[in-house]
């Protein structure tokens, strides 16, 4: 911190002429001093944590110790026992109320997802019996149609397609066709 101050005391007994063009030498001065305190500061800061005792350490600093039977910044007459009291009481009342509220919360959150439970199972069901229905029609058009291309009769001689395909005809051989 102290040293473009000092770089410029040495300058002015040496008779060196300043301006603001810092060339290499004082960039690189400037540079080092910079590092050398952030270390240094960082070493302290660290030694000062691990040497605090307490979380209001520097509450305690700054303000002094407590005084016995006095509360800060809660006015006059006011003493420790009365604050820790009416916390104690203000609190536990509240608090319990809020775990209730919550407790109450939880359960009908709990009765919400076994409704949502029981309501996906159904859907599953549905599905699943949707999907069976589907196979069975689909099965049962197959076999209709099956069975109604056994029974088609040819529209020229109304007999059945299987007797016209093997029909002797008049010259005494197998015809292929109607």
């Amino acid at each position: 911190m102290f040293v473009v101050p000092l770089c410029v005391t040495v300058a002015c007994g040496m008779g060196v002429n300043m301006d603001l063009n810092f060339n290499l030498i004082e960039t690189g001065s400037l540079a080092v001093a910079i590092i050398v305190t952030s270390f240094t500061l960082q070493k302290k800061l660290q030694a000062a944590i691990k040497d605090s005792v307490s979380e209001n350490e520097a509450f305690q600093k700054v303000f002094g110790k407590e005084k016995h039977g006095y509360v800060r910044s809660m006015g006059l007459g006011v003493t420790p026992s009365q604050i820790n009291r009416s916390t104690r009481s203000t609190s536990s009342s509240a608090e319990s109320e809020q775990i209730k509220e919550m407790q109450e919360e939880i359960n009908a959150l709990k009765e919400k997802n076994s409704k949502i439970d029981e309501l996906t199972q159904a859907i599953i069901f549905l599905m699943q019996r949707d999907k069976a229905r589907t196979k069975e029609n689909e099965l049962l058009m197959q076999m209709q149609n099956f069975s109604g291309r056994q029974g088609l009769e040819s529209p020229a001689d109304g007999r059945r397609s299987s007797e016209s395909s093997y029909r002797i005809g008049d010259n005494g051989t197998s015809g292929g066709t109607n």
